[in-house]
């Protein structure tokens, strides 16, 4: 609006002019200077240049990838569930879990179709209540697909195994499937989209805090797999398997420690080496702790489950840290000139003075007539 009665003020000074500087101006030469007048009014209502949302964009189609990822996640537990629950050969008690897993398989995978549904809608508050149906039935599945892998005959180990290895690739999906969710709606819990310094300050607050989650969890895993290491009445294979992870866990921890320091004091390139190291440790460490599982006597087997719970939710705390880190790294190695790249809409500058000049031509053209 301030544009049109800028250049409205701007179209009653210049008739002005030409009914003081010209005694006869045929209808002609009006109109074309009328039209000369609205090209350059819809000149500068309309941006030199236009930047489409492409981060939203990408968004958006990274989230349809993780999403159809969780999908088909689910469909191959569904597959994997009905080769148990159909066999009636099998005990009820198996075929009923295995059916359990079934049908909750299935409710998955309509859920994830359902929150796709409504984020292309732009139906938010119906995509955030399926998104944490989503998650409770994730949740649910978790129990009876960990039982199932204990209650199935050897005949159908492949198979239970097959559904554990899918449950945990689901866990971590989701998880990546929530964050991108919660960016697309607006709702990104872990950094805003804009920074400032205040906002650079949270990000690093959210990131320690992360931090300790780490730490947390594999100081757990520490304790837990001490206990196993230092009892003597137990195999040396199991023992060894069991420091491993104790001292794996020790490295984690002081890795993340570490990242912490390098984050408090801005040192970037110091803290992507430590990310990787961090990261190669979190991935060394998942063999030994899931191999501690089925090695250990049922007297430990209560610190082996302990371990191996740990070890997921470490992993999924460093993957929420290591999306948020790398925002924290384009946050702190981008120009300061970078930020005025694609300004927000303004009072006009040079489309302004090229108007006006374009309007001083018009008027000079006129008088020589």
């Amino acid at each position: 609006m301030c544009i049109l009665c800028a250049f409205i003020s701007i179209l009653n000074a210049h008739m002005a002019i030409i009914d003081l500087t010209t005694e006869v101006i045929s209808m002609k030469i009006r109109t074309k200077i009328l039209a000369i007048l609205c090209v350059l009014m819809l000149a500068l209502c309309v941006p030199a240049s236009s930047h489409p949302d492409e981060g939203a964009q990408a968004i958006s189609g990274e989230i349809s990838d993780v999403r159809d990822e969780i999908r088909n996640i689910a469909q191959n537990i569904h597959d994997e569930s009905e080769h148990i629950a159909d066999d009636e050969s099998l005990p009820v008690d198996v075929r009923d879990v295995a059916e359990e897993v079934h049908l909750l398989a299935h409710d998955i995978d309509r859920s994830a179709h359902d929150v796709g549904q409504y984020l292309g809608d732009g139906e938010y508050d119906e995509a955030k209540a399926e998104l944490a149906t989503l998650k409770a039935l994730i949740v649910q599945i978790s129990g009876p697909a960990h039982d199932l892998e204990d209650m199935v005959p050897q005949s159908y180990e492949d198979h239970a195994d097959q559904i554990h290895h899918d449950l945990h690739d689901l866990q971590k999906a989701f998880q990546s499937f929530e964050i991108l969710f919660n960016e697309e709606v607006g709702n990104y819990e872990f950094a805003d989209q804009v920074y400032t310094d205040e906002d650079d300050m949270d990000s690093n607050d959210k990131l320690r805090d992360i931090i300790n989650d780490i730490r947390g969890l594999a100081q757990d895993i520490h304790d837990e797999s001490e206990h196993i290491a230092d009892d003597e009445s137990l195999s040396d294979d199991v023992r060894d398997v069991a420091e491993e992870v104790h001292l794996l866990a020790h490295d984690i921890d002081r890795s993340a420690d570490d990242m912490g320091h390098y984050i408090d004091d801005r040192k970037s390139e110091e803290a992507k080496a430590e990310l990787s190291n961090l990261k190669a440790l979190i991935v060394q460490i998942s063999g030994p702790a899931h191999g501690l599982e089925d090695m250990v006597p049922q007297s430990h087997e209560h610190h082996a489950d302990h371990i191996h719970h740990d070890l997921h939710d470490l992993q999924a705390a460093f993957q929420s840290f290591e999306i948020l880190f790398n925002e924290w790294v384009d946050t702190n190695e981008a120009p300061v000139e970078a930020v005025e790249e694609y300004p927000v809409k303004s009072t006009p500058g040079f489309e302004m003075l090229f108007a006006v000049a374009g309007l001083l031509a018009v008027a000079f053209l006129t008088r020589r007539k």
